[in-house]
């Protein structure tokens, strides 16, 4: 009965979630610079909306690669890109800025918390750890083509979101609380997704033309064993989630092995062609209280399209979290030359390789335009 749940939130999972990352190719950047003891910080800022060539680029990926951290990795065709070099720092500037002294003012008035007291807690200082040295985000090729699709499907979901929380709000004013909602999650998710795929604006056509873009997030962790901790920590919950399927869970996912040079990576792979047979009478008896069975068939062959890899390792004092549409899309660049820091689009840090940088984020136009 588990598995069966599992199987049918991995269906809906796969349907929904395909257009959660997005990006593809211009020119919006930005260069955090740490402040001196003589001068404040500066923010230097080069946004071009519609660029009518490229950014001149003046300095070699290879003098970029010194300050852009694990970006000297990513690929050329990177989208967006969000890194802190200096993770600490940038936690504790938001706790010492307005906004992080009233959330420390509201956690100590609701409860007594003192954030700063929290770092003890094992689980919050394990947190800390990965954020307190780099940090990144980065999208990869294709994205900037999902970017319309999760618009529209974020506006139809916020919509059915919405309407659910109204008939919430109703059964606790009148007392009344029909069996949907005494269902649980399930019963309250298929509701939901019924009402985004009928929505004249996020139509199957959307989901048909729906890819995962790839998505990396990293953090540098210096201590070796703190560094393995994490990353078998991160690891060991991919394969709970694999065994957590059951005994039939080789029918939906299967545990994925990934070389990237000397760099291993595992994980687990939801098939979309295995999701699809496994789709018995009973997930399409439970999928015919919200869809016609034309939408059903459409649904099941559109999910017998999709995969979804999650994988993570251990690289150069990084770990490492990747998730795509498809193992190829994991990639470390070589050298330099072939990575993100040869891209015209970072040409803005140019003027600050001299400097420490606390931060960089880049985003294509695509995605702007998105």
């Amino acid at each position: 009965m588990v598995a069966k749940r599992l199987r049918n939130f991995a269906l809906v999972g796969v349907l929904g979630g395909l257009g959660l990352s997005a990006c593809k190719n211009g020119n919006g950047t930005a260069a955090e610079v740490a402040p001196t003891d003589s001068e404040p910080a500066k923010v230097a800022t080069t946004v071009t909306e519609t660029p009518a060539e490229p950014a001149v680029s003046n300095a070699s990926a290879d003098a970029r690669a010194k300050v852009l951290g694990y970006g000297k990795y990513l690929p050329l065709d990177t989208q967006a890109y969000f890194g802190v070099y200096d993770g600490k720092g940038f936690v504790q500037d938001i706790l010492d800025s307005k906004v992080g002294s009233y959330a420390q003012k509201m956690a100590s008035d609701l409860g007594g918390v003192d954030l700063e007291e929290m770092t003890e807690v094992p689980q919050v200082g394990m947190a800390f750890s990965m954020m307190s040295e780099e940090f990144f985000v980065a999208v990869g090729a294709g994205a900037g083509d999902q970017m319309h699709n999760f618009m529209l499907l974020n506006e139809a979901s916020n919509h059915q979101r919405m309407k659910f929380l109204v008939k919430m709000l109703d059964a606790e004013l009148t007392g009344k609380e029909d069996d949907e909602m005494m269902m649980g999650m399930e019963a309250m998710m298929m509701p939901m997704m019924g009402g985004i795929i009928s929505d004249p604006q996020a139509s199957l056509e959307i989901l048909e033309n729906a890819q995962m873009p790839p998505l990396t997030i990293g953090f540098k962790i210096s201590d070796e064993e703190a560094r393995e901790q994490v990353a078998g920590m991160i690891a060991g919950v991919m394969m709970e989630g694999l065994a957590e399927l059951g005994p039939d869970g080789e029918d939906v996912a299967e545990a994925v092995e990934l070389k990237r040079g000397d760099v291993a990576f595992t994980g687990m792979k939801f098939v979309g062609k295995k999701m699809a047979r496994v789709m018995d009478e009973d997930a399409r008896e439970d999928m015919a209280d919200v869809f016609d069975a034309a939408t059903i068939e459409r649904l099941i062959k559109i999910a017998g399209e999709k995969n979804l890899v999650f994988a993570t390792g251990v690289h150069d004092g990084y770990v490492i979290l990747f998730a795509g549409s498809d193992e190829k899309e994991l990639q470390i660049a070589a050298s330099p030359a072939e990575s993100m820091a040869a891209s015209p689009k970072l040409s803005c840090v140019d003027g600050y390789l001299d400097k420490k940088l606390l931060s960089v984020s880049m985003i294509s136009q695509e995605v702007l335009n998105g």
